[in-house]
């Protein structure tokens, strides 16, 4: 790797993550590598390949730091040019790494290392691994005394200090919520764990927005496990009282933009607002759509569930065209492609039921609005363009495409997916101008021609490699997944409606 291509990847790297959650100074990395490649530059032709791992152990303490930041860009990126290099820079930290887990802490760079670690592995889409690394990166700040906010005061020095520490406090809890959330596993640490920082040192309005949305959550926590149990009250108020909440909160967060202001917005790339700010609107409606699925189930309550018809349906179709556009006209949802890919799965499991309470409740379609069925078609076929793109590097995007392809069966036999749809004609594609040539030949086929999705969903069997290789991506490399074999998914065994109620945890 030259010097170039370092400096642009730690670049990529303060867009990625440094916007979300500065750990690291960034020019101080940057500054670093610098010096270090000047070293190399200065030594005799046969050292020049690369400094010795020991000599930069032993010479800068930012060793592991730098090659987490540039393994986690590559991996952000997901090229086949990018996975050699990846490969040689895990093969490189991960004996240090190891060496950090085993030992005790002596500084808050071990723990900024650690939860480094863990983005990585949120980024290789193993979130369990990611969930691990935030809880022992937590143990290690308490070891240090640092989750104690009286000893924070007596052991750090300076404003610099207090600050880093401050950063490292918040998104260690940010991220055990998230992660927790999404493996569905307990969170690694309570309330009470560390003394929450004051606003002042959190210096990024994601944290800060997030820390805020933390702190309401746990007033309406209680009745979001209600609802996605399906135990909502009839008369709505507990909904009704968390749907403000929430809309106080987006506003105060990201401004006075909704859904339907983000879709006019990303149609103009000069016009798209910060990622954080895109992020957050389109977290706080995923809580919504967490809210909304129960009212499609089986046994809902037929009132209640009417009401929430056209609010489920105006939130999915805009989500998925924010989602859509971003992925079309702009390199945001590629680079953060883990940050919103169960945003796309939570928006597609609520779209998949509210179709199957309208076929199950036929008396109620006189209720839609009207093109409401090419609506439905639209929005499949983007979240089938979206997730299509990235099914030779991302696990969980392999599994939603299978999803999506064995509901296509369904939605077909229901006569939802239209042939405006399937030939990528519909208004909602042309809105955003941006349609790839190849998707539309691809969909057209499986839509055109319904025999190539009846699927036996009780012994399914993937598509072969050569079909998981979209257009414009490589194949998947032969070690792919974790400890260098080839992973299967197994996960997809039930029938469309099982899989929807039990196989998509809360945090997809």
């Amino acid at each position: 790797m030259s010097l170039q291509d370092a400096v642009r990847l730690l670049l990529v790297y303060q867009e990625v993550v440094g916007e979300f959650h500065p750990l690291v100074d960034l020019n101080d990395l940057i500054g670093r590598v610098r010096a270090w490649y000047t070293d190399i530059d200065t030594t005799s032709p046969d050292q020049q390949e690369s400094p010795s791992q020991s000599t930069m152990l032993e010479a800068d303490e930012k060793f592991l730091i730098i090659h987490l930041a540039l393994a986690i860009t590559l991996r952000a990126e997901s090229t086949s040019s990018t996975s050699e290099i990846e490969k040689t820079l895990q093969h490189r930290f991960q004996d240090v790494l190891n060496a950090k887990l085993a030992s005790p802490a002596t500084g808050i760079k071990d723990v900024i290392a650690v939860l480094l670690a863990g983005i990585y592995y949120f980024f290789k889409d193993m979130l369990r691994s990611a969930w691990r690394m935030c809880g022992t990166a937590g143990r290690l700040l308490m070891e240090l005394g640092l989750h104690n906010g009286d000893v924070s005061k007596h052991i750090l020095t300076s404003d610099a200090q207090r600050q880093e520490a401050a950063i490292v406090v918040c998104s260690i809890i940010v991220l055990d919520r998230q992660w927790s959330a999404a493996t569905g596993l307990p969170k690694n640490f309570q309330d009470s764990s560390f003394d929450p920082p004051p606003v002042t040192l959190i210096v990024t309005p994601y944290l800060k927005a997030m820390m805020a949305f933390l702190a309401i959550s746990d007033k309406f926590g209680d009745s979001i496990s209600r609802a996605v149990k399906g135990e909502m009250d009839n008369d709505n108020d507990a909904y009704e009282l968390l749907n403000f909440q929430l809309e106080q909160w987006r506003k105060k967060a990201v401004g006075n933009y909704s859904l339907r202001e983000l879709r006019a917005l990303l149609a103009d790339p000069a016009l798209t607002p910060p990622s954080w700010a895109i992020l957050l609107n389109l977290r706080a409606e995923s809580v919504r759509t967490l809210v909304l699925r129960p009212c499609f189930f089986p046994d809902s309550d037929g009132e209640t569930s009417k009401k929430q018809v056209h609010p489920a349906l105006d939130l999915v179709e805009n989500a998925i065209h924010v989602l859509f556009s971003l992925e079309a006209n702009t390199d945001i949802y590629r680079k953060q492609h883990p940050y919103y890919q169960h945003l796309l799965t939570s928006s597609c499991a609520l779209n998949f039921l509210l179709i199957s309470y309208v076929e199950r409740k036929r008396s109620i379609l006189t209720t839609l609005p009207p093109g409401a069925g090419s609506s439905l078609s639209s929005i499949y076929h983007m979240a089938l363009s979206l997730v299509e793109k990235y099914i030779s590097s991302s696990p969980a995007s392999r599994r939603l495409w299978r999803r999506l392809l064995e509901m296509g069966e369904t939605l077909s036999s229901l006569g939802i997916l239209s042939d405006d749809g399937a030939t990528g004609n519909n208004q909602l594609t042309k809105n955003v101008n941006v349609q790839s040539e190849s998707w539309k030949a691809n969909s057209s086929r499986l839509v055109q021609n319904p025999g190539n999705l009846r699927i036996n969903h009780r012994n399914f069997t993937p598509p072969s490699d050569e079909y998981l290789q979209p257009p414009g991506h490589g194949g998947l490399p032969s070690n792919y997944g974790t400890g260098g074999t080839t992973t299967t998914d197994n996960s997809f065994q039930l029938g469309w409606a099982e899989s929807l109620l039990f196989e998509w945890p809360s945090g997809d």
